[in-house]
């Protein structure tokens, strides 16, 4: 009869065999938890599939809490207001603490259509594949998962073997885990990561960073006739509003936010009316007492490199830093 049958389903059915063969043999609490969807009596043996259940089965519900204002658009969930809404996004997808005041990891953040990533290969093969698609199936890339030598054509493939896409993996190492609260514990083995990209300074301790940040509030006097216009907003801040949108579906998505913006120079966390104050207070001063430019090609001018670095990161494009 497995002729008849998909390879999908054959897989299906040797999962069920399996699962009901550990069952009778005592070990069911292997399996792990049931999930139970919101809407329905449906149940699923991982987070994972249950996510996408909802999104499929029940498409008029979820648009519902898409459009509430205090609505997680990344992982469709209802929050009371928006200060838990703010809380949850920084504890859950931007993995710090629920008051963090920057993000507490490594980011790295794609220069054309603003997706965030914690894992700097995984950038790499997204900006392969989506931004570079005349050689996408020319390409390999190594599998940040298990170093093999993959063709950027197959890493969607590729990374289902590794069930990098489950929501349970962590964005870090892509190491998967049972469910979203193993991979809470999980993240404590990554430490906290604080690097002022203004002048190099770092710290595992928050308020060693706060205070070092506070530094570069020193002399904000001198520097109170300074215009704060957009386009230096745009230039400081991620995610861009006039940033290409991308559908990205291999592997972990990038992180998209909604509601927070992600400062480029010390990774701070500013909601839409802080952004401008955030630059004042701390980048103001190094913004005026700057006196050497960075230069793309293209002529846009920036006061830090780290600027210049997040305006040309494209693997395959005409933007580069000037020699000079």
């Amino acid at each position: 009869m497995s002729l008849f049958y998909t390879n999908r389903e054959v897989r299906m059915i040797n999962d069920r065999k399996r699962k009901k063969e550990m069952s009778d043999a005592g070990v069911a609490e292997e399996l792990g938890l049931m999930y139970s969807c919101d809407f329905c009596t449906d149940e699923y043996d991982s987070e994972t599939e249950l996510h996408v259940h909802r999104k499929v089965k029940h498409r008029e519900q979820v648009a519902n809490i898409l459009t509430e204002d205090t609505s997680c658009k990344l992982c469709i969930s209802q929050h009371k207001d928006f200060e838990e809404l703010l809380k949850h996004t920084k504890s859950t997808h931007l993995l710090s603490s629920e008051d963090a005041e920057h993000v507490h990891r490594e980011i790295f953040i794609c220069d054309v259509c603003n997706l965030m990533y914690f894992n700097k290969k995984m950038l790499e093969i997204h900006m392969q594949y989506m931004h570079d698609p005349k050689n996408k199936y020319k390409l390999s890339e190594t599998c940040p998962k298990c170093n093999k030598q993959i063709q950027i054509k197959h890493v969607w493939f590729h990374f289902q073997r590794h069930m990098i896409q489950s929501i349970a993996s962590c964005q870090i190492c892509l190491k998967k885990c049972r469910n979203r609260a193993d991979l809470r514990d999980h993240l404590k083995i990554h430490p906290s990561y604080y690097h002022c990209t203004l002048c190099g300074y770092e710290s595992k301790v928050k308020d060693s960073f706060t205070v070092h940040m506070q530094a570069h509030n020193s002399n904000l006097h001198e520097s109170g006739n300074i215009a704060i216009d957009e386009s230096m907003l745009r230039k400081c801040f991620a995610p861009r509003k006039n940033a290409k949108k991308s559908t990205c579906n291999i592997g972990i998505k990038g992180l998209c936010l909604k509601d927070l913006f992600v400062c480029v120079l010390c990774r701070g966390l500013c909601k839409e009316d802080e952004k401008a104050a955030h630059i004042a207070k701390y980048h103001l001063v190094d913004i005026v007492a700057t006196k050497k430019q960075y230069m793309c090609v293209c002529g846009e001018q920036f006061f830090n490199n780290v600027l210049l670095k997040h305006h040309v990161f494209k693997l395959k494009g005409e933007h580069k830093a000037c020699d000079s």
